[in-house]
């Protein structure tokens, strides 16, 4: 998962193939786009630059997260793909 990094774990081995759906980061209009826009481009500034947050952001940031998790176990819930069972 590290060598392509989670956007590209998400979107070409568990979104696609299992969850379906749209799991594209580059549109705000999916759970997914949103989480990646709100969540993950932050966390990036936080790690690689150091920016801090305030709390209006931190706690935006947990609730895309939090939204984000809610959808996957929904899906995942579901599935019966013994593939998943590795």
């Amino acid at each position: 998962m590290m060598r392509g990094g989670l956007v590209k774990f998400v979107n070409t081995h568990l979104g696609q193939p299992f969850l379906k759906g749209h799991w594209d980061h580059t549109r705000d209009d999916t759970i997914f786009g949103a989480w990646c826009k709100k969540c993950f481009r932050v966390r990036n500034e936080i790690v690689h630059a150091g920016r801090l947050v305030g709390d209006a952001e931190a706690r935006s940031a947990y609730e895309t997260s939090h939204q984000l998790v809610k959808e996957i176990s929904r899906r995942a819930a579901s599935i019966k793909d013994p593939r998943l069972a590795r």
